[in-house]
């Protein structure tokens, strides 16, 4: 028989014989926890600060943090030179990734708990054998009585482990109630090729379009995306239905949505589609507030597909994929029409971002008084907020008054001009925007998240009111590293993004950089690029 640490308490648990590795383990020595000097051992102290920690009677600072790090090497050696209590320390280093699994460097409480995760999981994958792997989707994953925080860590660590053992447990795990662990273990089964992967996803999807919040309709299209390749793409017929009916629904964001499920289709039988809709998305025009953003999502779909560029004339379109049908033409030629260009004449330092529902996120750090350009007369140099400022106006001078936006600004926190609500570009409210900027003074940090929240309107919970969210286009513009780096990106854009589809275009001045501009723009379909000055 086996004992272990329990990590939310010191408890004793009673297992069967466990074969893990090359053999059946001797027991783990049980007088360690349960002599009252129990606190002596590595493993049993580490358990029960994650105890206290979880139950508030402590508080996490540098001081915890610090002596939680040199438990966590310490589990790591007695795993080594004790392998009879490799499970206790699989146990307990997989409760400390669980208890820090949210954990993001938005602060320096932030970084230390992530440096705490990763290091737990650092010393956990290495270990990760077929044999490991299948102990963890037996007695871990699907264990109800095993702790939350335990479960997701066994989650993480079974990412790309294709067991049979882990398969079956990870598709029983999609119907758990949890959001944390569905998440995770729908994670890892994005991009199976399997016929039973392929079913979870499109109840995602279904669930989402009937309105569960709980759904991660996200993880279904970025899965969808991958298994394009898949050569018997069993799941289409499913799929279909989805994706043609979101086309042309009502809800710019469905649309969106669908634009990206059409990917495994072949051109014959989605083409006709892409083509139809753009023809409907232009029809809707302003009435609709977001049919430029949907056209440009069709006319890029269809670009991609065919190597032309028809813009967004849809009778073109017709016309060339008919004669495609007929044997005239092909993807990349063979067909004569002028090509309307669709590219707005409103720029942002070279950036023509085709919307008309822009906000504009833009770097008022100190760093932005840094000199920008030629000198002028004098010797003047401008700085570099002058020049985005002046880009800005630009911008706005060019897009038409038609179009509405919002301006926000960030350094050590984000600062929105109306509060993320839209205002049309006729002459007041430029007038109105050039005032606003004009007293702005650079100073401060980049705390770029910042901006981005305020531009999407999450407010200080974390929430995002689709309601009130106007824009579905941002433009970022940042001179330097950001105050939280890009770690957070992924996150956001599986979990918050998915559901705004704002699309965020990033303009870095200067050298530089962090990449959080780069991943938000290619993690978006939007445009990068860099000034260099």
């Amino acid at each position: 028989m086996l004992l272990r640490v329990n990590a939310l308490g010191v408890s004793i648990l009673l297992l069967g014989a466990l074969t893990w590795g090359a053999g059946i383990l001797p027991p783990s020595s049980a007088a360690q926890r349960l002599h009252p000097a129990a606190d002596a051992d590595p493993l049993a102290r580490l358990a029960l600060r994650l105890q206290r920690l979880r139950r508030g009677e402590i508080r996490f600072d540098d001081k915890l943090a610090a002596e939680l790090a040199s438990l966590v090497s310490d589990a790591r050696l007695i795993w080594t030179v004790e392998p009879a209590r490799g499970p206790d320390a699989a146990r307990v280093l997989l409760d400390v990734a669980g208890a820090f699994a949210e954990a993001d460097a938005r602060s320096a409480t932030g970084t230390a708990a992530a440096g705490l995760r990763e290091a737990a999981l650092d010393a956990l994958r290495p270990r990760v054998d077929s044999a490991f792997a299948t102990w963890l989707a037996r007695e871990i994953l699907p264990v109800e009585t095993q702790p939350l925080e335990r479960r997701v860590a066994a989650a993480r660590l079974l990412k790309d482990q294709t067991q049979p053992a882990v398969k079956l447990a990870l598709l029983a795990a999609t119907t758990e109630k949890e959001p944390r662990l569905r998440r995770e273990v729908l994670g890892n089964l994005v991009g199976w090729h399997d016929p039973a992967v392929h079913g979870v996803f499109l109840r995602e999807l279904q669930r989402e379009l009937a309105g569960d919040a709980a759904a991660e309709g996200a993880l279904a299209e970025r899965h969808f995306g991958q298994v394009g390749s898949d050569p018997e793409r069993r799941f289409l017929p499913d799929l279909e239905p989805l994706v043609k009916g979101g086309l042309t629904a009502g809800d710019w964001r469905v649309a969106v949505r669908a634009v990206a499920l059409s990917r495994p289709f072949e051109d014959a039988v989605i083409l006709p589609h892409l083509i139809e809709a753009l023809s409907l998305w232009k029809t809707r025009g302003a009435r609709f507030g977001h049919a430029l953003r949907m056209q440009m999502e069709l006319e890029r779909e269809l670009r991609q597909r065919s190597g032309r560029s028809f813009g967004f004339d849809a009778d073109l379109w017709r016309r060339w994929y008919g004669a495609v049908r007929r044997g005239e033409a092909s993807r990349g030629g063979g067909f004569a029409a002028a090509a309307p260009s669709e590219r707005t004449q409103a720029s942002f330092f070279g950036l023509r971002a085709l919307s008309d529902r822009v906000v504009f996120v833009l770097d008022r750090s100190k760093s932005m008084e840094v000199g920008f350009g030629p000198a002028g007369t004098g010797g003047a140099i401008g700085r570099r907020w002058d020049e985005a400022v002046k880009q800005v106006l630009g911008f706005l001078d060019a897009i038409g008054e038609e179009a509405r936006f919002d301006l926000v600004v960030f350094h050590d926190y984000g600062h929105s001009w109306k509060g993320g609500e839209l205002v049309a570009a006729d002459a007041r409210n430029r007038a109105a925007a050039r005032e606003w900027l004009a007293v702005q003074i650079p100073n401060g940090g980049t705390a770029l998240r910042a901006g981005v929240e305020s531009a999407l309107r999450i407010d200080r919970s974390g929430s995002l009111d689709l309601a009130k969210l106007q824009a579905d286009t941002v433009i970022l513009l940042c001179d330097g590293d950001t105050a939280e780096g890009a770690g957070w990106v992924e996150r956001f854009l599986l979990e918050a993004n998915s559901r705004a589809r704002v699309v965020f275009h990033g303009v870095q001045i200067g050298g530089s950089g962090d990449g959080t501009l780069q991943a938000l723009a290619r993690g978006s379909g939007g445009e990068f690029i860099q000034i260099p000055q």
